[in-house]
């Protein structure tokens, strides 16, 4: 199950949704699976919101708000990771970076950040910050999704996991993210697949 926790004031902004600048408030349509909805997201200065728990609780979400944070449970796959299957020959071939490093594709700079580990109990989990920065205004897609390789070789899909978006790291053209699960293993490499994409683009060494 795959948790979000989104700052308030950041509910599918801007820093999710893109939209051109404006500067008077617009009322737009909202289609869920090519019906009209009820309901109407607003686009003001560039920013365009929409009402998160009609949605979410439409798609199966539950939507919960807690400490000044808007936390939304989905029980559903997470995006594009169906049907993922690499090989250890096609990670083997994927583009190596150290964390910090990027990868630019259709002018999207692509890294993962940092890489942190917490006890809680008996538990270990990690902490991954990733991020994408863009020059120009580009369209994201969803949330990325991830892969890591175990140093035994096992290929598997970071599926449960927290999310929070920090609203003073997003912007129109740029989005951070960390999240935090439990620890599959010894990872040797985080393997990023795009939000706007079906295809890994590289891997990233966790040492």
């Amino acid at each position: 199950m795959k948790k979000l926790a989104l700052p308030l004031t950041l509910i599918l902004a801007g820093a999710l949704l893109a939209a051109p600048a404006v500067t008077a408030m617009d009322r737009l349509p909202i289609f869920l699976n090519g019906e009209k909805s009820p309901v109407e997201g607003i686009l003001i200065e560039g920013s365009t919101y929409v009402p998160l728990r009609y949605l979410s609780e439409a798609m199966g979400a539950k939507v919960d708000y807690r400490d000044g944070q808007v936390f939304v449970e989905a029980g559903q796959a997470v995006p594009g990771s169906a049907g993922i299957s690499l090989t250890a020959e096609e990670v083997k071939n994927l583009p190596t970076k150290s964390l910090k490093e990027k990868i630019t594709i259709d002018r999207i700079e692509y890294s993962i950040n940092s890489v942190s580990y917490l006890t809680r109990g008996t538990t270990r989990y990690v902490n991954l910050q990733l991020s994408e920065i863009s020059g120009t205004h580009v369209h994201f897609g969803t949330i990325p999704t991830l892969l890591y390789q175990l140093t035994d070789g096992t290929i598997g899909v970071l599926k449960d996991y927290n999310l929070t978006a920090d609203k003073d790291l997003n912007a129109k053209w740029r989005r951070t993210f960390t999240l935090e699960f439990e620890s599959p293993g010894q990872v040797q490499y985080y393997i990023y697949i795009p939000g706007n994409g079906d295809a890994p683009i590289g891997k990233w060494s966790t040492w």
